[in-house]
């Protein structure tokens, strides 16, 4: 039986294992050029030395009473200007406000935010305009992703990294499997994979697992340890084929099949240059069984740079149990999380910012 500390913690690295190399990087630029337009502020001389000069045209004794006032008054002014309001206008945007920063269409965004619905990958796209032109492209690119062999998707490398986040659902709400701490993490992908072809009704595949599993994940040694991701990878061309609907599933959950996504919201976020990184350890996985299809939910978190608010963005992929082929797919922006004090006035550029990527409630 395998050590399960060295199998989680050691073999597998946990939240400090580094990600393997992102093969697909190059496909995140775009030929689309985007043009940012800074609004200019006319700013107007004089306002601020004009309080000065009236104090100066006052009489002896108004200034003597009003003296003291005013000092204590700019004493307390003084005190509070020392204490740094962080919010995104002053840090974020380098004391710029955010308003000065959006573009035209971002600006739009905000007046029309609440005519608009979260973008569902249908021909509805249109209504958003050239704002964002890989709007379009979401599920023509999830599909040329998603019909890779199973050999060519990095989805032997993410099952090891992601399974203490993933969850399957039977319906809507019935939990049918999740995490199990007590299991090292071959016990847990095995059970993992096993529960999820059972959901299917596919016996063939629940044999293969039950009978063919182990032996796989430990014939390939490294160390005196099995790798698993080479082995998993054996196993799903080798024992289970890329035809079950089982490996269409786990296709539907890796860093090649959200590249699409990935970039959509880059492109967004782009046009009124707020930057942003993965929030490591904070990408979590719903699959939900049905009898006709089945739904894979991504969840991803972000963290935005400098490190001021969060956000979760959804990407679910729905399939069909029949064909195995993706009928519908969605993007949206689903939870807003702020680390600084924002005021509301920045809340709303923000979520102006989103577009159509925001979904309120």
């Amino acid at each position: 039986k395998m050590d399960k500390t060295n199998t989680q913690d050691g073999l597998l690295g946990g939240e400090n294992m580094e990600p393997p190399p992102d093969t697909e990087k190059n496909e995140l630029s775009t030929s689309s050029s985007i043009t940012i337009e800074e609004s200019t502020e006319e700013r107007s001389s004089g306002e601020e030395s004009s309080s000065g000069e009236e104090s100066s045209s006052e009489s002896e004794s108004e200034s003597s009473s009003e003296s003291s006032s005013e000092s204590s008054s700019e004493s307390s002014s003084e005190e509070a200007s020392r204490i740094p309001k962080r919010t995104i206008s002053n840090i974020k945007l380098k004391s710029r406000p955010m308003t000065s920063r959006l573009s035209a269409s971002a600006k739009v965004n905000i007046s029309n935010r609440s005519k608009e619905t979260p973008y569902s990958g249908g021909t509805s796209s249109s209504r958003l305009g050239s704002a964002n032109p890989a709007f379009a492209l979401l599920i023509p690119q999830l599909k040329t992703k998603y019909n890779r062999n199973i050999l060519d998707m990095p989805c032997h490398v993410d099952l090891p990294r992601m399974y203490t986040r993933l969850k399957v659902f039977k319906g809507d709400d019935t939990l049918i499997w999740n995490f199990n701490e007590d299991q090292n993490a071959i016990s847990n992908m095995k059970s993992f994979l096993y529960q999820l072809a059972q959901c299917l009704n596919n016996e063939e595949v629940m044999e293969i697992i039950q009978n063919n599993f182990d032996e796989f994940l430990n014939t390939s040694l490294d160390n005196n340890a099995p790798n698993i991701p080479e082995s998993l990878k054996k196993f799903y061309s080798e024992a289970i084929g890329d035809e079950q609907c089982i490996i269409s599933i786990l296709k539907c959950f890796n860093q090649g099949i959200i590249v699409p996504a990935v970039m959509i919201l880059r492109l967004q976020f782009m046009q009124a240059k707020v930057n942003y990184k993965d929030y490591r350890g904070k990408w979590f996985v719903e699959i939900r069984v049905y009898d006709d299809k089945v739904t894979i939910l991504n969840k991803k978190w972000e963290k935005s740079i400098p490190e001021e608010f969060n956000f979760c963005w959804d990407l679910e992929i729905t399939i069909s149990r029949d064909t195995q082929e993706i009928i519908d797919a969605s993007l949206g922006i689903t939870d807003i999380e702020y680390m600084v004090e924002v005021d509301e006035d920045d809340k709303e550029l923000l979520i102006g910012i989103m577009g159509p990527l925001y979904r309120s409630g």
